[in-house]
């Protein structure tokens, strides 16, 4: 065990505010002048996706059954035994730390990512992620439980406010957190994008330190989910420990001054970076080196125990009436499916969809592109408007991009490409562009959009009309 007050004592300021953001998109800071390694995380919780986003190159990872299948086992020792596979695997692929994980509660069937989470009861919740957790961190990888709090929906998660009183907070949506916690020995919290309560989660000191900590009695470091907001002079003093990813916007580097003038009690970061410190010293990563190793492929026990926990997921209590014949009629429903068309390799069209409809995305990775990564990309399709009336055409993205209707150039993002900040793409996107347009009811548009990427660890645009209450 490493001695964590005598490592604060030792760092320089600059090294201590260093250490406060990451240093890249799934790593931590390192000091190499005491010792301190750089530590790397990865995504979960169905896998240890490994250093690196999806898409890229990376060794294969075993996939376990979601969240919400896992929820449907009931069985607390199965996640256990879930979270040691997939701490293991983490730690083949250079990983101390997993973001996983996720125990926001089931409040809406079109909530976007129900499928991670375990399910509606939060006391089930917390059974199942205290398991996980044990499992994963008796691998000598710390959890991360997220996303605290309340953040139960992906609509505008990164703006929105949730408004729950002190006793709906305490009594369904605090409890997998607290299980997480307290039976758990979760050393890793994130908080969510949204607020709560009108104000941000990194800056709420009530949750951060005196419930968290000074009442659950947690011990580890508490991070902000990725881009999500954060203040350079609030969070640190309202118990935030690290700002993902690096380089840090409010963290970081920018906390120097803000600590040398006084803004910032030095002994606020001199606690958080204690923290930090002493959460990666609990799981060992101060004092072993974790190079990624060849990843093991399934034993024969890991696939046991993945068939036991799909089984076990479907399981379901039937009520036959007298009149119930037992005949079971089998479709496939693949009309979706065949609709796409992907291959990047071949330059050819990303897609096509044949029936219309109200809009949809496509995510794919190219089967071995002739070059690094698609550096620009063509769009075209056709828009039928429902209503006839005026519309705002909005364009957003990481990188540049072009709109035309009706090959008549209506925005222009690539000749004065709008400045930083959006909120889309998880923070890497430029402003939203938009302008207004008159569309006629039953009259096709042709669109076309023009994209061009800007080497950035993530590539997306979006368009779309919109009215004031409702998207075309």
């Amino acid at each position: 065990m490493a001695d964590v007050e005598a490592l604060v004592a030792a760092l320089t300021l600059e090294e201590k505010v260093a250490l406060t953001a990451g240093e890249g998109m799934f790593s931590l800071v390192g000091v190499d002048r005491l010792g301190i390694p750089q530590v790397n995380v990865t995504d979960g919780p169905s896998g240890a996706r490994g250093i690196g986003l999806p898409g890229e190159d990376l060794a294969p990872s075993t996939c376990l059954p979601c969240g919400s299948a896992v929820g449907a086992t009931w069985d607390p020792a199965l996640a256990e035994a879930l979270g040691a596979l997939v701490g293991r695997e983490a730690r083949e692929r250079g990983c101390r730390g997993l973001l996983a994980p996720t125990v926001n509660l089931h409040r809406h069937p079109l909530a976007g990512r129900n499928f991670e989470c375990y399910s509606e009861d939060p006391l089930l919740s917390g059974r199942l992620a205290a398991g996980y957790v044990r499992g994963v961190q008796g691998k000598g990888v710390f959890a991360t439980v997220k996303h605290f709090v309340a953040n139960e929906a992906e609509f505008e998660r990164m703006t929105i406010s949730s408004d729950v009183d002190e006793r709906a907070l305490r009594e369904l949506y605090l409890v997998p957190f607290e299980l997480a916690v307290k039976e758990g020995g979760a050393l890793g919290i994130m908080t969510s994008y949204n607020r709560l309560d009108g104000h941000w989660l990194t800056e709420q000191r009530g949750l951060l330190v005196d419930l968290l900590r000074d009442e659950w009695g947690f011990e580890g470091l508490v991070m902000t989910d990725w881009f999500a907001m954060a203040d350079t002079e609030t969070s640190l003093r309202s118990g935030l420990d690290l700002e993902m990813p690096g380089p840090g916007r409010a963290l970081g580097d920018g906390l120097v001054d803000a600590v040398r003038d006084g803004r910032v009690p030095e002994s606020d970061l001199d606690a958080a970076v204690a923290r930090l410190l002493g959460g990666l010293d609990r799981i060992g990563a101060l004092d072993e080196p974790t190079p990624p190793v060849a990843p093991t492929p399934p034993t024969e026990a890991d696939r046991t125990l993945l068939r036991r926990a799909a089984a076990d997921g479907f399981r379901v209590e039937i009520l036959a009436g007298d009149d119930l014949d037992g005949e079971v009629v089998a479709e496939e429903h693949l009309d979706e499916l065949n609709r796409l068309h992907l291959d990047l390799a071949a330059a050819a069209a990303l897609a096509e969809a044949t029936s219309g409809g109200a809009g949809g995305g496509i995510d794919g990775d190219g089967a071995a592109p002739p070059e690094p990564r698609v550096t620009a990309l063509r769009i075209t399709g056709i828009v039928v408007p429902a209503e006839t009336g005026r519309f705002e055409l909005v364009l957003s993205g990481v990188g540049t991009a072009r709109v035309y209707l009706d090959d008549a150039l209506v925005l222009d993002g690539v000749t004065d490409p709008p400045p930083a900040g959006g909120t889309g793409f998880f923070g890497l996107a430029r402003q939203d562009t938009s302008t207004e347009v008159e569309l006629t009811a039953g009259a096709p548009v042709a669109v076309r959009v023009e994209y061009f990427d800007e080497g950035n660890v993530m590539s997306g645009v979006r368009v779309g009309f919109r009215t004031t209450e409702e998207a075309v």
